[in-house]
């Protein structure tokens, strides 16, 4: 069911080869944002339907994948579009450029929030359809990534903050590289800040100023990107690149330019690591000249986040769209053998009372989970829907 919208025939982030029995021929295929696990077995020979998704996931689709434009529907955020009978509305997901939440509303039917992936903030609660939804008591598929309590991370601005002034810490020196990890698309906020506010120019390869170049970047952010390495010394590299061997290599390579190498390894998963020193809202350990800050900044909702934005939506029914795989704590496309009973305990942990964490020695309990202060529901805007059908345009 995390692959549907629920009361719908719409299949979302759902190209495999069985698809077609989920859904059917010429329908709606909702992509929420441009990451392989999402996107798989979308070719440009798909001819099951009309792909719908952002403008920005449009262009990635269509440039990356070759997906013919005529197989796509795009649909600006914040326009409500009705498709099929139901009423779709697309909300920044604040998880990497072009990624959306789809909110539709069905007739008769209470409605459906797909989260897809994303990082949910107590900003998201002034979304004026997201307010409109909360009387409704909507169903909720909800990215579970960091459904566990010990996923309890900074905010972005905090580890963002944790980055700038490490990068400070090491301007003194001019033979310095900074080296930031990334994806294919995604962790670009991390060094687009540092480079803005450095007033510094990053070296990101051909492959990735392509992707850059269709994620509408403003003037004031596309003007820091080059593709010559000699222009900057901040490199975005593929994230598992940022350890101390391919530091080292890198450092070799450019032994007469640089002395030293920062890597910044933006994940989630870096709460995990027992490297270095934490210090605040990141890690940092040194051998050599290689230093690496490993920072939690995540694109995907900590524990703490998950909690309080299901209490304030406050939703009928809760469908986790990532289960603990069989083989730890993180979240994964294996399906544990009974899936039923491990989604029904992700919906515990997110709903019902947590037991108090025990206490280090001479350290006070930490408080429980508490709901955030709810917000009054404002009337939504009043706004005419687009219509669309199928094989037929907007309007």
């Amino acid at each position: 069911r995390c692959h549907t919208i629920p009361g719908t025939r719409f299949c979302v982030d759902y190209f495999g080869k069985i698809a077609h029995k989920v859904r059917g021929g010429n329908g709606y295929w909702i992509l929420t944002h441009f990451h392989a696990d999402h996107y798989k077995g979308l070719t440009k020979t798909f001819n099951l339907g009309t792909v719908v998704c952002s403008p920005v996931t449009a262009q990635l689709v269509i440039t990356q994948l070759k997906v013919p434009a005529s197989k796509i529907l795009i649909i600006p955020l914040d326009k409500p579009t009705v498709l099929d009978g139901v009423t779709l509305t697309l909300v920044d997901a604040n998880h990497c450029p072009g990624a959306v939440m789809v909110i539709a509303q069905l007739p008769r039917q209470p409605p459906v929030i797909h989260t897809g992936d994303c990082r949910l903030t107590t900003a998201m609660q002034d979304n004026q359809v997201l307010r409109a939804m909360r009387p409704l008591r909507p169903t909720l598929v909800l990215d579970t990534t960091y459904c566990n309590p010990q996923y309890t991370f900074p905010s972005q601005d905090e580890t963002l903050q944790y980055t700038l002034n490490a990068v400070k810490a090491e301007l003194h020196n001019p033979r310095v590289l900074f080296v930031f990890g990334t994806y294919t698309i995604g962790k670009e906020r991390i060094f687009l800040e540092v480079a803005h506010k450095y007033n510094r120019k990053v070296y990101v390869s051909k492959d990735k100023m392509q992707i850059l170049q269709c994620c509408g970047l403003t003037p004031e952010y596309s003007r820091l990107l080059t593709t010559d390495h000699l222009e900057a010394n901040m490199h975005a590299v593929a994230l598992f690149k940022v350890n101390h061997d391919s530091l080292s290599a890198i450092l070799q390579d450019n032994r007469g330019r640089y002395n030293t190498v920062v890597g910044i390894r933006p994940t989630g998963w870096a709460l995990q690591s027992k490297r270095g020193k934490a210090q605040g809202s990141g890690r940092r350990s040194q051998k050599g000249q290689i230093i690496i800050h490993e920072v939690p900044y995540s694109e995907h909702s900590s524990f703490t986040e998950l909690r309080e934005f299901v209490s304030w939506l406050d939703p009928g029914e809760l469908i986790p769209s990532v289960l603990p795989n069989p083989e730890g704590d993180r979240g994964g496309q294996e399906q544990p053998r009974n899936y039923q009973a491990a989604a029904a305990s992700l919906v515990q942990l997110l709903t019902g009372a947590l037991p108090p964490a025990p206490a280090k020695p001479g350290q006070k309990k930490p408080p429980g989970c508490k709901p955030i202060t709810a917000f009054l529901p404002k009337p939504a805007p009043n706004t005419v829907p687009l219509e669309h059908t199928a094989g037929g345009p907007c309007r």
